[in-house]
């Protein structure tokens, strides 16, 4: 199957539908960056996945947050590590839900631009309410 396969019947011509033809080129791209920063990532990582009751939340808006859904599962069966996956609006709206101030915290911020408002303020509440 080509990795950018849909179906004809279900072309609209729509951005939707083009932001899902991406998806398959988008995630290749991803996985080539991450390979191409993998010493790095796992020098950054390693210390941080050591960390007793460490706590790992994935967040985005949207289809960046969907992101968070798809892998930390995976990521958590793989590490033995507490990964979830938080929309931001949700983390924003509630940080006290999801933000533990007693136990340590990597926070991973998905999204197009970096730099969203809301993707801005969790990170700003994690940093507030969380000390490590």
């Amino acid at each position: 199957m080509p990795e950018n396969y849909t179906p004809a019947a279900a072309a609209t011509g729509t951005w939707t539908e083009e932001e899902i033809r991406h998806q398959p080129r988008a995630w290749i791209r991803s996985l080539t960056n991450i390979d191409a920063l993998r010493s790095a990532l796992n020098n950054f990582l390693e210390p941080l996945l050591r960390k007793e009751n460490l706590r790992v939340i994935l967040t985005g808006a949207g289809t960046s947050a969907f992101i968070g859904d798809i892998i930390a599962p995976w990521l958590a069966s793989h590490t033995g590590k507490n990964f979830s996956a938080v929309p931001t609006t949700d983390l924003v709206t509630n940080p006290m839900d999801y933000l533990n101030p007693a136990h340590p915290l990597l926070l991973i911020s998905f999204g197009r631009s970096g730099n969203s408002p809301e993707s801005v303020a969790a990170v700003e509440l994690a940093n507030h309410f969380v000390r490590e």
